[in-house]
């Protein structure tokens, strides 16, 4: 058999940020090229420039115009004049679209596209004006559903959800998780999180991934929880992200205000790829209130550092975590059961051994990258009929 050549699209790309799609790219990608597909990334850039990264592994960068509002369209616009050149001299066998970067090119090669999480289901939580800006992602996501040939969900969750939405497309699904590094997600006792953010050593550390960014990373529900937790314990909490939607960060810091946590709260901004690691090794809880996600990247990389987790039952949370086995899981927007479960931990010792003794082992065996590029490989093998 040939060497399987793809074309993969993306919005991002990136082993420095937090965002779920972009690390899911870079991970995916790099997989990939280790299982021996040959693997051609296109991707937003600075200046259109084509970089080889491994004898498996080449990117090509699409001058766009770095704004908000511009960049995708000027991505779509720019993939498009350049696309057939690539596909032509790269001779590319199949197109992997993530979520919607694919837009233009869909329809030249079989293709596959991974959705994260439908687009109408972030309708429910936007304000008025990021209502209005979904419309048009709705839009391209009907076009993407129909254009593939076949689709990546990456939980249950978005399985269902999109199934409901387009009731005739089952034939095209496949649920295949997204992956950790589980090399570089790694207890590191040594981190300095404590030093850098001047904790003292008599104050718990908690963690929330991402939850300055949106409404729906549950921060509010969270912080209610917190408020009525400081009558009883000293602890910093701190928060990473940038806000994402308009008029969310007010709210965010609002809530700060409301439940007396100005003292409590540090906010840390997005925290390097490369860095988490050290996060959530300082964690004594790791928090993931999560409203709603496609599936929960943060859940196996607090796992893969055998920590101690509270998750909302969103996203793949349910088949990842076995309550009170390797973490607790909880209902969402409840702010009362995310108080029970912390006290819950704080309190119990033998059911905190129990968790982190049992954490990092639950995902070795199902969400390393390696194995999940073998599932991406064998969809790649189907639609080449090979």
């Amino acid at each position: 058999m040939n060497k399987i050549t793809i074309l993969f699209l993306t919005i991002e790309i990136s082993f420095k940020t937090q965002s779920g799609a972009g690390i899911y790219a870079a991970e995916l990608v790099r997989s990939l090229s280790k299982c021996g597909i040959k693997v051609i990334v296109i991707a937003p850039g600075v200046i259109n420039k084509r970089d080889v990264i491994n004898k498996n592994l080449i990117i090509y960068w699409i001058k766009v115009i770095n704004k908000p509002l511009l960049r995708i369209p000027s991505f779509y616009i720019n993939s498009f004049l350049h696309i057939q050149r690539i596909i032509d001299a790269e001779d590319i066998d199949i197109i992997h679209n993530n979520e919607y970067a694919g837009l233009a090119v869909l329809g030249r090669k079989p293709s596959i596209t991974t959705i994260h999480h439908p687009a109408y289901k972030d309708f429910k939580n936007y304000s008025i004006i990021n209502k209005i800006l979904n419309i048009s992602d709705q839009i391209i996501e009907r076009y993407i559903v129909n254009k593939t040939s076949l689709i990546i969900l990456d939980s249950h969750l978005t399985y269902d959800l999109l199934l409901k939405t387009y009731t005739k497309i089952k034939t095209k699904l496949h649920i295949i998780n997204v992956g950790v590094d589980t090399n570089r997600f790694l207890y590191n006792s040594n981190n300095n999180i404590r030093k850098l953010y001047n904790i003292p050593s008599d104050h718990l550390v908690f963690f929330q991934s991402g939850g300055a960014r949106s409404k729906r990373k549950g921060s509010i529900y969270l912080f209610k929880a917190l408020g009525k937790l400081k009558n009883k314990y000293k602890f910093k909490c701190i928060v990473s992200g940038v806000s994402r939607e308009v008029n969310w960060n007010k709210t965010f810091q609002n809530a700060i205000i409301k439940n007396n946590l100005q003292d409590n709260i540090i906010i840390s901004g997005e925290i390097p790829y490369k860095s988490l690691t050290d996060y959530y090794s300082a964690a004594d809880i790791v928090l993931f209130p999560s409203i709603f996600e496609g599936f929960g990247i943060p859940i196996l990389e607090a796992l893969s550092c055998g920590r101690l987790l509270i998750a909302t039952d969103t996203g793949e949370a349910k088949y990842i975590i076995t309550n009170q086995v390797n973490a607790l899981l909880i209902k969402p927007e409840n702010s009362e059961d995310i108080y029970k479960a912390i006290s819950e931990l704080l309190s119990n010792k033998l059911l905190r051994n129990k968790l982190v003794s049992n954490s990092r082992k639950s995902i070795l065996d199902k969400y390393r990258w390696d194995i999940i590029a073998d599932e991406v490989i064998d969809l790649y093998k189907t639609l080449l009929n090979i």
